[in-house]
């Protein structure tokens, strides 16, 4: 599975690679600083998964996740938030995202949810 991740802390962007190195099911782990160079990346490597991690404000979000959709429908996004509350949840899943997860502590989720996807789909 090729994955790509959002995400501008440099401390960030390594505890997140050390943990989705272990995931077997992740063949490619690309990495953007910011959703702005994303899309570029979006359109050269068509992951099949993505996790932004990087905080963004509501109409980020928002522009962001209709970005990716609009690149490639059938990607999985998956949102690190430390903003966690029901009405960011409904609100990214209403804008097309797949999951949303606490930052504090829904990345140690990363790898669970990369085996359910390998079990629910054929990458």
């Amino acid at each position: 599975m090729n994955v790509l991740l959002i995400e501008s802390s440099e401390l960030l962007r390594e505890r997140y690679t050390r943990i989705l190195s272990s995931v077997t099911e992740i063949k490619t782990l690309t990495i953007a600083l910011n959703s702005k160079k994303s899309i570029d990346i979006i359109k050269d490597n068509k992951p099949e998964a993505i996790i932004i991690a990087q905080e963004l404000n509501s109409d980020t979000y928002k522009s962001i996740i209709i970005k990716i959709r609009a690149i490639c429908s059938e990607v999985i996004i998956i949102i690190l938030t430390s903003n966690p509350f029901s009405q960011m949840e409904k609100l990214g899943l209403k804008w097309g995202a797949d999951y949303i997860l606490d930052k504090s502590s829904g990345f140690e989720e990363l790898p669970d949810l990369f085996k359910k996807f390998r079990i629910v789909n054929t990458f």
